[in-house]
């Protein structure tokens, strides 16, 4: 009966182990997932003082077959900006060449930036690009 017993706990054992085992598999590879979750990241500074500046238009625009594609993002606080992955957008970047467009839209607020356009090589997405702003002589 004892035997029997330990046979049994030892069995249960074993299956919460393997339970456990595939979890930590999955979670770990969600885990992973979590950081390609960003077709382009970066932040923006102010070209003076190498502040973060926030309110800042960041847009990502991939010619397409029927015309340019264009997703954005703002700036937080500290100018830090994220432009979410997607699929589509990534196989499409994968052999055009892609603009980065950051553009100062909230105007004087946080101060005039000179607007730029950063150019993306083929292929190059997922990346990360910081961006100096020059601010604007009024």
């Amino acid at each position: 009966m004892l035997l029997r017993w330990l046979k049994e706990a030892q069995l249960t054992i074993l299956t919460m182990s393997s339970s456990v085992l595939i979890a930590a598999c999955y979670g770990a590879q969600y885990v992973g997932e979590q950081f390609s979750l960003s077709l382009v990241t970066g932040r923006v500074t102010d070209q003076t003082d190498q502040e973060g500046v926030e309110g800042i238009e960041v847009c990502l625009e991939i010619p397409g077959d029927g015309g340019t594609v264009r997703t954005c993002s703002t700036t937080e606080p500290d100018g830090s900006y994220q432009i979410v992955d997607d699929e589509y957008l990534e196989q499409l970047a994968s052999d055009r060449i892609s603009t980065l467009a950051v553009s100062d839209v909230d105007g004087d607020t946080n101060g005039p930036y000179i607007d730029q356009e950063i150019e993306i090589p083929p292929a190059s997405l997922p990346t990360s690009i910081d961006v100096e702003l020059e601010p604007a002589i009024n």
